[in-house]
């Protein structure tokens, strides 16, 4: 990531990159809605959220060490907290 403290490394940096994209995307369909009312561009900014939000805890999961990134890549799909909550119990006895 361009002006980060801390590089990811390989796709991991991408990855960040494309997270971004997708809070900056949900951001600005959020404002384009308060100003003329689209209800489509409210359910695509809402999209984009959620789909940003999870790219972060995926990030976040690698970051602290809790994954590997195959593991992120191969297991938590698209419900990140439930798989990574199922992960850890049989992985790591939590």
């Amino acid at each position: 990531m361009a002006g980060s403290a801390v590089l990811l490394g390989g796709w991991l940096d991408e990855y960040a990159e494309v997270m971004l994209a997708d809070l900056e995307l949900a951001a600005e369909l959020y404002f384009d809605f308060r100003s003329d009312g689209d209800p489509a561009k409210l359910l695509l900014s809402l999209y984009h959220a959620q789909q940003g939000v999870e790219k972060s805890f995926k990030l976040v999961a690698v970051g602290m060490g809790l994954f590997e990134e195959e593991k992120l890549k191969e297991e938590l799909g698209h419900y990140p907290v439930i798989n990574t909550l199922r992960l850890l119990i049989e992985e790591k006895g939590i």
